[in-house]
Parts: structure tokens; C-alpha cells; sequence
């Protein structure tokens, strides 16, 4: 799902006319907010079962923002450089004809929502609210 995120947002920010670095720094950008919405979620289940403390990631604001931007910059990093992102843009523009095609903006909202909902529940069971108590 996120390696088609990445496709439909390189592919749509190409069509703007941005050649430079900006089609992939912005679409690790864009598949990047749901990755830190899950490893958020994993932080707040391992924090509620008393594996890892989260009280001084969360206080220190400065520390909190500097982590949501390096994971911003190691998935560019990955897209970039390690993975190789033509080969699967290559992948999804061979597929092009063969798959159903869907708009990146149902893409985009269905990949926030799942994440968002994950990091809703396990928010509610870190507080132990709702089905939680």
C-alpha cells in the first residue's frame, strides 16, 4: 500500500511540472505521516504493557519533532537511494493497463485512515479507555 502511495504521488507531483528532487521528497513525505502514525501506535501498546516509557519522548517537544523528522529523512533516504524507487515505479507503469486504476487522493485517505484509526485504539488502550478498562 505504501509503495503505491509513493507511485501515485511521484506520478502526480511529475504531472506539476516538478522535476527536480520535490516528486520524491514529497511523496516520502506523504507516505511518511502514516509510518509515524503506526510507530506511534506500537510506541503507545509497548509503553501500556510497561516494556518502554514515552513520558520524556512526549514532554520534550524538541525531541518529539526532531524524531518525527528523521524518520521523514530515513524514508527519503530509503527511496532514494537504498530501494531504487524507479524499480517499482517501472513495476506500477508496466501494471498500468493490467490493474484497476485508483485515484491517489482514495489512496492517500484510506493509507491516513487506517493509520489514524490504528493510532486511535491504541491510544485508547495506552489510557485504558473505551473497551480497555
Amino acid at each position: 500500500m505504501y509503495r503505491y502511495l509513493f507511485y501515485k504521488t511521484y506520478k502526480g507531483i511529475l504531472r506539476s511540472g516538478n522535476y527536480n528532487e520535490a516528486p520524491i521528497f514529497v511523496s516520502s513525505i506523504n507516505v511518511s505521516i502514516p509510518i509515524i502514525f503506526i510507530i506511534n501506535s506500537i510506541g503507545f501498546v509497548l509503553e501500556r504493557n510497561k516494556i518502554i516509557s514515552l513520558d520524556y519522548y512526549f514532554n520534550n517537544k524538541n525531541l518529539y519533532y526532531l524524531g518525527q523528522g528523521m524518520i521523514c529523512l530515513l524514508i527519503w533516504f530509503y527511496n532514494l537511494y537504498l530501494v531504487k524507487y524507479t524499480d517499482f515505479v517501472k513495476k506500477y507503469d508496466k501494471k498500468n493497463g493490467t490493474i484497476y486504476q485508483i485515484p491517489a487522493w482514495i489512496i492517500t485517505l484510506f493509507a491516513y485512515f487506517i493509520s489514524a484509526g490504528i493510532l486511535l485504539i491504541s491510544g485508547l488502550y495506552n489510557n485504558h479507555d473505551w473497551i480497555f478498562k
